[in-house]
């Protein structure tokens, strides 16, 4: 062999040395940036998950042109499910999935375009289209049976679960739920065990079996506690304190939300710590005491605010309104009143906005009964 020809092999050898060394540095980059997306989705820090998943994006565009195509896609779905759940974008979330579904082409029987479905479902459920929730969760249902997805049909049975919670069906939505947990019971997943635990809770509670609900709270704070998942732990302490404040032990509720509170400070999960303090803020209310509640409802609304939160931060209009109402502030109960109906009309969350229509009515009777008592 000539010496020109060892030089060209070793060139050829170092070039795809130096190749495995690019493919293996950004193979740890999108795994890291994919960990950091979902952790800032947990803690409601969704422009920084957006960000993580969009870096993802121009990873796979600029520097492996051919790159792993279905998990391109995942990631579009990914950023889709952030603005439709996180931001309330919809429309948004809907163009990119419907761009995804462009690139799939007839690849229709695929884990990708199961997701699409899913979060083309959460989109419809969120906007109170049930009909169209539950159609595109079966469609979804359907792909993943086939595939013996486990993970991917506990995640519809959940969400059909959460559209038959949200219509009222509460004896099928615990049904669903159960299903859920049976799948995931087998798993090592402890935090999302722990989730389906208290969504079976929260069932209870709803259909007022609140020794049941607490049961399965319970249940969840201890799977938390020893997964170490900070977030679940949270979450649990602040459903088995609504138990207390349906109960009317708001001293009980307080003590309860107020850990809750302090552990999602500790891991500044923004929306967690928005959420608690809404919860504080009205336990407050029904109390009484309402400088409290404004200055926890105050905060609620500041958070859901800089996170995008609209659903959440229509809840705290609403109750900052409430409160006003109670205080004989009509005026300004009004506007914060008028600012929720805006938002629940925008997302098109058609039960939350006839609450706000009821209260808004409610006000105009008491402020006209007010007004007659003072003449």
């Amino acid at each position: 062999m000539r010496t020109q020809d060892y030089l060209t092999e070793d060139k050829c050898s170092s070039v795809r040395q130096s190749e495995q060394v690019k493919s293996i540095r950004q193979n740890l980059l999108i795994k890291a940036l994919r960990g950091r997306a979902e952790i800032n989705y947990l803690t409601g820090k969704i422009d920084e998950g957006i960000r993580d998943y969009t870096q993802i994006l121009q990873e796979y565009g600029e520097k492996n042109r051919d790159g792993n195509f279905f998990t391109m896609l995942d990631t579009m779905i990914h950023i889709a499910n952030l603005l439709a759940v996180g931001k309330s974008d919809f429309s948004g979330a809907q163009t990119l999935i419907k761009k995804a579904f462009k690139k799939l082409g007839k690849k229709m029987n695929t884990r990708t375009y199961a997701r699409g479905l899913n979060c083309l479902g959460i989109i419809f459920r969120r906007q109170s289209k049930y009909v169209q929730a539950l159609s595109h969760f079966r469609k979804a249902l359907r792909i993943y049976q086939t595939l013996k997805e486990k993970e991917g049909i506990a995640g519809v049975y959940s969400n059909i679960a959460l559209t038959y919670f949200n219509k009222g069906n509460l004896d099928i939505a615990l049904k669903y739920y159960k299903k859920c947990f049976i799948l995931c019971r087998d798993s090592n997943d402890l935090p999302t065990i722990g989730t389906t635990l208290g969504n079976i809770g929260l069932v209870y509670q709803e259909k007022r079996q609140y020794d049941n609900a607490l049961k399965y709270y319970k249940d969840y704070y201890a799977l938390s506690l020893k997964s170490g998942h900070k977030l679940g732990v949270s979450i649990a302490l602040r459903d088995i304190g609504a138990i207390y404040e349906k109960k009317c032990f708001y001293d009980r509720a307080l003590e309860y939300y107020k850990k809750s509170l302090t552990i999602a400070e500790e891991i500044n999960a923004q929306r967690e710590i928005g959420i608690v303090s809404g919860l504080i803020g009205f336990t407050y209310k029904e109390q009484g005491d309402f400088t409290n509640a404004l200055k926890y409802l105050t905060r609620a609304l500041s958070i859901f605010e800089k996170i995008s939160d609209k659903k959440r931060l229509g809840f705290a209009f609403m109750h900052l309104g409430m409160v006003y109402s109670e205080l004989k502030k009509f005026e300004v109960a009004k506007q914060y009143l008028n600012q929720a109906q805006k938002i629940f009309e925008d997302i098109g969350d058609k039960i939350s906005l006839s609450r706000v229509f009821t209260l808004l009515s409610k006000l105009e009777t008491t402020q006209g009964n007010d007004s007659y008592n003072e003449r």
